[in-house]
């Protein structure tokens, strides 16, 4: 580590040793307002045994006593040996938030900036204390001037039981007088697929709140069905503004997707957020797109495509966060029948469990009606749709720094045109850096 880096992240120090003296949970003695600056200044002074005997007053637990034990082997340079304290108490407790502010930081002291922005970016979501989301705001300004630059790798397996989103109907009945009904041909593909990728970023800081992030990704998929296959190539750049009760961005992005099929497309458009916090514990966000379509080989679905969202994310304790929301969707390509518009509500809940288990279940339901007669029938075409997920990581399972992540879903397409009648149920099993 650079002398300059050193000396920056020594001042940086002095600030997390004056905020670590707020509460992590109420329900410890150990966290009385004073009691954990009283230890800090111990431990920072060398006067272990007395903040040892001062811990012993509060009849504390085994994750107290493990928690002192990492400040002192950080506050010795000990950095690998007080991370893995730090992360052992996490997944035996993952409510005990100090754990989480210290592994954070010694992350940073140790020079893991990736592992340390994401621990800082999760505080910044739970934390209600907002002395300290302002510290973590600082801490991550700093992890982007030492690290503008980022680059990652992406494996997935991708087994899927309706690859080509196709209908199980057997007869389309265009419902027209003067048409009969007709077999369909076209059925369900289902395989396993395989996904490759590598993503990147680019930071450069312009202020304390402010910067400008550009990023890219190329994600190839393959399956033993060549005619499956595709690749995408993404590209952005947005201004972004960090606040401690508020965060925003704007700015363009581009995406290309050639397909084996033939159905190449390309996008390019303009997307905003915001996200503002309105309690200790409560934030509310919006989001919304803007984005020009083009189809080489399919003019007719060529146009305009408008996305927003907006909705609720509360965290009532540092290992559980619900969110809830609505989106709409707005869709004008050159065929009028293709033109829609789709509103759907959503709900997302995160829940970390003592043992290091992550899991995530989440559902969107929604409508999409369409505005013109759909081909050959007297109707105009009305989707209902379901998909619900699931998400699990466990943080024990561990190999060479990384850990498998396994989601899985289960979409119900319905409509009134059977071509478009769908179940699919698909699953993503990968490998993500164990943080």
């Amino acid at each position: 580590m650079r002398i300059g880096v050193k000396v920056r992240l020594g001042l940086l120090t002095g600030l997390c040793i004056a905020f670590l003296g707020v509460p992590g949970s109420p329900l410890r003695a150990s966290d009385a307002p004073g009691f954990d600056a009283r230890l800090v200044d111990l431990v920072a002074t060398g006067q272990v045994a007395e903040a040892q005997a001062l811990l012993e007053e509060t009849n504390p637990s085994p994750e107290d006593r493990a928690f002192l034990r990492g400040r002192v082997l950080k506050a010795n340079g000990q950095f690998e040996a007080a991370i893995a304290v730090f992360r052992s108490i996490l997944q035996r407790v993952p409510t005990y938030i100090n754990a989480r502010r210290e592994l954070a930081h010694t992350l940073l002291l140790h020079g893991d900036f990736r592992a340390a922005s994401h621990h800082f970016r999760a505080l910044l979501q739970v934390d209600p204390d907002p002395r300290m989301r302002q510290s973590y705001h600082i801490f991550l300004s700093e992890i982007d001037r030492e690290q503008p630059l980022g680059i990652a790798g992406h494996f997935a397996m991708l087994p899927s039981t309706n690859i080509n989103r196709g209908t199980m109907n057997t007869v389309f009945d265009p419902g027209n007088p003067n048409i009969p009904p007709s077999r369909i041909t076209s059925r369900a593909a289902s395989g396993v697929g395989l996904l490759l990728g590598l993503s990147g970023y680019l930071r450069h800081p312009l202020s304390r709140t402010d910067r400008l992030v550009f990023d890219w990704s190329v994600t190839g998929r393959g399956y033993e069905d060549a005619i499956h296959n595709s690749a995408t190539l993404s590209l952005g750049a947005r201004y972004q503004r960090r606040a401690v009760q508020y965060q925003w961005f704007v700015g363009p992005y581009a995406r290309k997707t050639w397909r084996e099929d033939d159905d190449d497309n390309s996008a390019i458009g303009l997307q905003a957020g915001l996200d503002r916090r309105i309690g200790a514990r409560t934030s509310v966000f919006v989001q919304t797109s803007y984005e020009e379509r083009t189809y080489p080989d399919a003019a007719p679905l060529d146009g305009p495509f408008f996305s927003g969202s907006g909705g609720v994310a509360f965290s009532p304790r540092p290992d559980l966060t619900f969110v809830g929301g609505v989106r709409l969707d707005e869709s004008r390509p050159n065929a009028l029948h293709q033109n829609y518009t789709s509103g759907a509500v959503f709900g997302r809940v995160i829940k970390q469990w003592p043992g290091g288990l992550t899991t995530g279940m989440s559902f969107e339901i929604g409508t999409r009606d369409y505005k013109d007669t759909f081909p050959l029938t007297s109707r105009t075409r009305g989707d209902e749709f379901l998909r619900i997920d699931a998400s699990f990581q466990n943080a024990n399972l561990d190999w060479r720094g990384f850990t498998p992540v396994l989601t899985c879903s289960h979409t119900v397409n319905r409509s009134n045109i059977a071509f478009f009648d769908y179940d699919v149920s698909e699953c993503q099993i990968g490998l993500t850096r164990n943080f």
